[in-house]
């Protein structure tokens, strides 16, 4: 099984934090969130990711993964990156944002799936997007 994360965004929303460092690399409790992430990919048998990247590519270092480089990220959405990488969307492959932390059993769920295509859904998700100013519900 194989993973695309897209990890090309600014993370503008995060301020100074994300101002020189790509939001995946942001280290919570140790470690970044986009290693957690590779962790629990590999835990459930994905053995080929996929990163795609836009600014601040040269500060990703992570070993075992390839790297597809969206050199046009200011001129598309979040879809135009998940295009540069088209050429891997085939077989068995998970597509994942490069700034969520997810639990391994909603990953081992998403793995043993058996149908055409499957989404992941947060049925709850209403409350997260109490109070938000920029991408109100």
């Amino acid at each position: 099984m194989k993973a695309i994360i897209l990890a090309a965004g600014d993370g503008s929303r995060m301020g100074k934090l994300t101002q020189n460092t790509p939001k995946p690399l942001v280290i919570l409790n140790g470690k970044s969130i986009i290693e957690r992430q590779l962790l629990v990919l590999k835990k459930i048998g994905v053995n080929k990711i996929y990163i795609i990247t836009g600014p601040h590519n040269e500060k990703f270092n992570l070993k075992n993964v390839t790297y597809v480089n969206d050199l046009n990220h200011k001129k598309h959405d979040i879809l135009g990156s998940l295009i540069t990488a088209r050429k891997y969307i085939n077989d068995e492959i998970i597509i994942t944002y490069s700034d969520q932390i997810f639990d391994e059993k909603i990953m081992e769920s998403i793995s043993n799936f058996k149908g055409d295509i499957g989404v992941a859904v947060d049925l709850d998700w209403e409350k997260n997007y109490e109070n938000r100013d920029q991408h109100p519900k």
